[in-house]
């Protein structure tokens, strides 16, 4: 019988996660730099759970969510779709909050090329 937990290496320590949660990464395709973020965000929100009094505002975000955002800028878009496969509402509300905030003054067109380039599809109208 398998076990219910799964050993995980963080550049912390090694740590195990539940394998319903191992198992979702997996079929979702996280990448490996991708699913340390979300454990470490998990980690560090299970210690220290962030009070639920409403939607959250840029304003609002806590250092250390500031920090973890500046540390992965490159994974945000990437941390969005794991949050969402993982159902992770408190991580997928922060990279909405945080992606947001980025494309605020973004033209549409601006949009539509960062997203050709990151993805690799051409937009044609």
């Amino acid at each position: 019988m398998a076990s219910s937990l799964v050993p995980f290496d963080t550049p912390e320590s090694p740590i195990e996660i539940p394998r319903p949660f191992f198992e979702a990464a997996k079929a979702s395709s996280i990448k490996a730099d991708c699913l340390k973020a979300v454990i470490q965000y998990c980690i560090y929100h299970d210690e220290h759970p962030i009070p639920v009094d409403g939607e959250r505002r840029l304003d609002d975000v806590i250092p250390w969510d500031e920090q973890f955002c500046i540390e992965h800028k490159a994974l945000l878009g990437d941390l969005l779709v794991a949050a969402a496969h993982l159902d992770i509402e408190s991580l997928r509300r922060l990279m909405r909050m945080v992606l947001g905030a980025l494309l605020k003054n973004v033209s549409g067109a601006d949009v539509k090329q960062a997203c050709a380039a990151y993805s690799g599809y051409v937009y044609t109208e």
